[in-house]
């Protein structure tokens, strides 16, 4: 396993006093490297994401994050496996190859504990897309202005990208659910884009991801750690709460932190 190499938490210091270690080089508002406090399991980020370390609770020393290792991304190769512009459609365990949902309208997968493999997916304006707990593996995911991701029942569900996710303006994705319930796993060169107002709850990670760009508005409770960049705009939140340390961490944290990104 590799290190990543950016991991946005909250501002500072997880789980201790960051308020005076604002001396970074750059003059941004996040904390110096050099004034990290492993001992209380400390996530440190600054605004442009140049120079950061990153916990590991096997090294504490160390600038590296342990992230597990992908497997090969799969394909869906069936024949006659589209669902093209449907309103109202709900889908057991398989293989896809399109499906398109109309504005308005549902898309319900409902075997838990499942394989999905899905090349691409597209869902309509002010959509509610319902995903049981599993392994989705969506090559191309577009999900469009004020669509509606929920997780039922609740569980896991590990969302694989093989290429690119845009989730769309004011768009709300397990608003009402657990961040550590949702997991945003990023193939190599993967990218993802998250629009202005989008409210999300869960982890996007990818050790040889491309980018992950987030416009203003955005309010993440959860965590980015990927390989490439990550590039944040006026307005970005970010919440990193114990939950979300305890998942990725494998410990808890003494108190939440919050990011904003001006």
């Amino acid at each position: 396993m590799m290190g990543g190499g950016g991991m946005m938490g909250g501002g500072g210091m997880m789980g201790g006093d960051d308020d005076d270690d604002d001396d970074d080089d750059d003059g941004d508002d996040g904390d110096d490297g050099d004034e990290n406090n492993n001992s209380c399991n400390t996530v440190l980020v600054t605004a442009e994401l140049d120079d950061r370390n990153l916990y590991n609770p096997q090294d504490p020393n160390s600038e590296d994050v342990i992230l597990a290792t992908l497997g090969a991304f799969q394909y869906a190769s069936c024949s006659n496996c589209d669902y093209e512009d449907i309103s109202n459609l709900t889908l057991g365990n398989g293989q896809y190859n399109e499906i398109s949902i109309n504005q308005y309208g549902t898309l319900t997968f409902t075997d838990s504990n499942a394989t999905y493999l899905i090349n691409e997916l597209e869902i309509g304006q002010n959509a509610t897309v319902t995903l049981a707990p599993g392994d989705y593996y969506i090559n191309e995911f577009d999900i469009s202005s004020s669509a509606t991701l929920i997780i039922s029942p609740e569980g896991i569900v590990n969302i694989h990208i093989g290429d690119d996710l845009d989730i769309h303006e004011n768009g709300q994705w397990n608003t009402n659910g657990n961040a550590s319930d949702l997991w945003i796993n990023l193939y190599p060169d993967a990218e993802v884009e998250i629009k202005q107002n989008a409210i999300i709850k869960g982890l996007i990670v990818g050790e040889s991801a491309d980018e992950v760009t987030l416009e203003s508005g955005v309010n993440l409770t959860g965590a980015i750690l990927i390989g490439g960049s990550v590039d944040l705009q006026s307005g970005v939140n970010i919440d990193f709460t114990a939950e979300v340390a305890q998942a990725l961490l494998g410990q808890a944290v003494v108190e939440n932190s919050s990011w904003t990104e001006n």
